[in-house]
């Protein structure tokens, strides 16, 4: 077993933070596809796939974390460079994901204000558009994780610290970090601004309401849950990205604690909003975990049913 120095209390922490927020994490995704209401909603599908991204930060960091307090001596070099070609892009997705996601908040409230929509439901080409994004961007992920298998990019493991970091001594790695980096810092102040519009709107539909203009508020109040939802990964989201820039990366032991501690609560906050912020979501996860096979089955041959009968009214559902 590798001594408790500082990479190793490092380590011993991560474990106690990633594998109950993974299982947290992993006990949430069946409600994603289970319930048709969600697995049909542009917003639930980005929150799932963000999920499952969280999952993978979780559970790699774990797996490595375990790794470094249960061998001594140097690591094998493909079990580094599998480690660090899964983690070290997997960010910029992150960041991705909630541009797409904040893209969405914006088209609801925009169909909202102006076309007068409240509806749960989104437009099929709107949901085929966001598909393709999602598709998009899982490749390049993938592609990325191959890349870096190679001999031209790549990452290690650093045992110290308990975390990955890019390999600059192989031809490639520098270009895709400057890559990376500008992902990383633009598309959050894209972001920034997109939420800024969402505010201002929402501020002036208030100050309509309060004139007497409007009778009632911009959102539903589900889709008002969802924004603040959205709106708190972000901030956190946003707060670890300056995090890094003001403590300057990885240069000691203890930055190292410093920023991979936050990391691993924002990779388990997704539930933890959903359970707290959601009442339906909430009680169905009540029921997927407490229940029986043979009652998990009923529910979700109730749920299916349910929603061919929302079509056989003409309810429209997003594709």
């Amino acid at each position: 077993m590798n001594p408790p120095g500082s990479g190793g209390i490092i380590s011993i922490v991560c474990l106690i933070i990633s594998v109950p927020l993974f299982l947290l994490q992993l006990s949430t995704l069946p409600i994603f596809l289970i319930y048709e209401n969600y697995r049909k909603n542009v917003c639930f599908r980005i929150l799932f796939t963000n999920a499952i991204t969280d999952s993978i930060i979780l559970g790699v960091m774990a797996i490595y974390a375990a790794i470094n307090l249960l061998t001594v001596g140097e690591m094998s070099l493909w079990v580094e460079k599998i480690g660090a070609a899964i983690m070290m892009q997997i960010f910029c997705l992150v960041v991705l994901q909630h541009f797409l996601l904040a893209v969405n908040r914006l088209i609801i409230i925009l169909r909202s204000r102006y076309l007068g929509s409240k509806s749960f439901c989104d437009e099929e080409r709107e949901a085929k558009i966001f598909n393709a994004a999602h598709i998009f961007i899982w490749i390049a992920y993938f592609v990325n994780v191959a890349a870096f298998l190679t001999s031209y990019f790549g990452g290690r493991f650093d045992r110290e610290k308990s975390s990955f970091y890019y390999d600059l001594s192989l031809p490639y790695t520098d270009t895709y970090h400057n890559v990376a980096f500008w992902i990383v810092n633009i598309f959050p102040l894209i972001c920034f601004g997109i939420y800024m519009v969402i505010i201002a709107l929402a501020m002036e539909s208030r100050r309509r309401m309060q004139r007497g203009e409007a009778a009632e508020a911009l959102l539903s109040s589900f889709e008002q849950r969802l924004l603040i939802q959205a709106a708190i990964l972000y901030s956190v989201m946003f707060a670890l990205i300056l995090e890094w820039k003001l403590l300057g990366g990885l240069s000691i032991e203890w930055q190292a604690a410093l920023i991979e501690v936050p990391y691993l609560f924002y990779c388990g906050l997704n539930p933890i909003l959903f359970l707290t912020m959601n009442k339906e979501f909430r009680n169905r996860y009540k029921t997927v975990i407490l229940s029986k096979p043979m009652e998990l089955a009923r529910t979700i041959s109730s749920s299916a049913s349910s929603n061919v009968r929302s079509k056989s009214s003409n309810m429209t559902t997003p594709i």
